[in-house]
């Protein structure tokens, strides 16, 4: 598992704050595989990240709107129609970000469901096909299929057919078929 750089920094700043620290930023900064100067970067972007922070939260509260408008939920395109057709609010956002901030806060659509009437319809017109396979112009009786194999009788020879119907054995020997 790959851990992010920003977590390791975060850890290094734990470290670096205990008052019992012996260690140095160098030798963590070597220890986590990450540069010093990316570590400094960190510390001195904190604000930075908390201002992201906020934006996206305010963000994701415009997307929550759109997401719960007429009482049923979307998804990011949905929410991205909606974001268009708001008149209150002159909101323009990437459908990228928009499936980043319901990632990030674990907002999901559920998938719909098939119309339960549509689905009776179709079976009714639909032929029952069986489960085994079938070998043209064998009875069902005289087969017996599986994946890979199907073993055939018929008028008293045995064959046995093996991936694309190529003959390996031919007989009644040992298969008691007489």
């Amino acid at each position: 598992m790959k851990i992010p750089a920003s977590a390791k920094y975060g850890i290094i700043e734990q470290m670096m704050q205990r008052e019992d620290n012996m260690l140095n930023i160098k030798w963590l900064c070597e220890t986590a595989g990450v540069s010093r100067s990316g570590y400094y970067h960190y510390l001195q972007t904190a604000e930075l990240r908390e201002q992201r922070e906020q934006k996206d939260r305010a963000d994701f509260e415009l997307i929550l709107i759109a997401y719960n408008h007429r009482g049923y939920s979307k998804g990011a395109r949905g929410i991205y129609m909606r974001f268009l057709h708001m008149d209150l609010l002159d909101v323009h956002m990437n459908i990228k970000k928009i499936r980043r901030l319901m990632k990030k806060y674990g907002l999901f659509c559920p998938v719909r469901k098939a119309n339960p009437y549509r689905r009776i319809a179709q079976n009714r017109f639909r032929s029952r096909q069986p489960s085994e396979s079938r070998v043209r112009g064998a009875r069902p009786e005289s087969h017996i299929a599986d994946r890979h194999n199907i073993y055939h009788q018929w008028q008293g020879t045995a064959l046995l057919y093996v991936n694309n119907n190529r003959c390996l054995h031919k007989g009644t020997a040992g298969l008691g078929i007489k």
